[in-house]
């Protein structure tokens, strides 16, 4: 009550602000509590019209989520959540057989997506992916938040910095250097990558199979349903990114945070320069 009597007291913010705040708590406890949640339950990629089919898992750790591809023959992570989930990724792949993990796709360099991938290389064997725009970035451990909007913005990056110390990250190598286009097949995922900048430089979308599309931090199911609109490396371009993920012929669009979507109701979400 006190703190909603303090920003509403004279109209000075808007609900849409409010609802920032509470989002950002929600995430933050939400980490806590979630932490290592993934299941049987799973949801599923055709591939190229065949018989064949992609399962996909959620697994949450940290303040991030990794979603995990199981093949027919094979393990693939899109994202790695933050520092300290690798035991719980371990664990769900335990349980669904004995396959190897192949590669690690990071779809940016912000701690809580690629915090767990040098431990689970360790671990695995497997190879670490990212766009060349945030190689150097996720090398240096860092996490820029180079344009900050809100007061749902700003305390979401004093969050980060004391989760930056909860969760301690790697400095972390890339084996595999993406561009746009970039054609995963090769390495045994049906997928390609599609550079859509903005959130940071190097951010990607992850076209899978013939029905799916992972779109890292373009848009949160977190809280509530919106196009990133609080974090930036430049907006221009999270604008021009989003636009393109929307024209992506596929059913489903999995965030980065939160649990996926239908085109249709990306196809209503916006999302301002300003």
């Amino acid at each position: 009550m006190i703190l909603h009597n303090f920003y509403f007291k004279n109209n000075h913010i808007r609900n849409n602000q409010y609802m920032q705040i509470v989002t950002v708590l929600l995430f933050m406890l939400a980490s806590f509590f979630l932490n290592g949640c993934g299941g049987k339950d799973y949801l599923t990629i055709a591939v190229n019209g065949s018989d064949k089919i992609i399962k996909v898992y959620s697994i949450s750790g940290g303040i991030g989520d990794a979603w995990l591809l199981e093949t027919t023959d094979e393990f693939f992570l899109i994202d790695a959540a933050s520092s300290g989930t690798e035991d719980d990724i371990l664990k769900q792949m335990k349980k669904l057989g004995d396959k190897k993990l192949k590669l690690i796709i990071i779809s940016h360099a912000h701690f809580d997506h690629y915090g767990s991938a040098a431990a689970l290389r360790r671990k695995t064997g497997a190879k670490i992916a990212i766009h060349k725009d945030d190689a150097e970035t996720m090398a240096k451990g860092e996490t820029p938040l180079k344009h900050v909007r809100g007061i749902g913005g700003n305390l979401g990056k004093f969050f980060l910095s004391v989760g930056e110390k909860i969760w301690k990250h790697e400095k972390t190598e890339a084996d595999i250097l993406l561009t746009d286009g970039t054609d995963l097949t090769k390495y045994g995922l049906n997928a390609k990558v599609m550079h859509t900048p903005g959130h940071t430089a190097g951010s990607i979308t992850v076209v899978v199979g013939d029905n799916a599309a992972f779109c890292a931090d373009l848009f949160s199911t977190r809280g509530w349903t919106r196009s990133q609109n609080l974090y930036a490396d430049n907006w221009d371009d999270v604008a021009e990114s989003f636009k393109k993920i929307q024209a992506i012929d596929v059913d489903t669009f999995y965030p980065g945070h939160g649990t996926p979507i239908s085109k249709e109701k990306l196809l209503k979400l916006k999302v301002s320069k300003d």
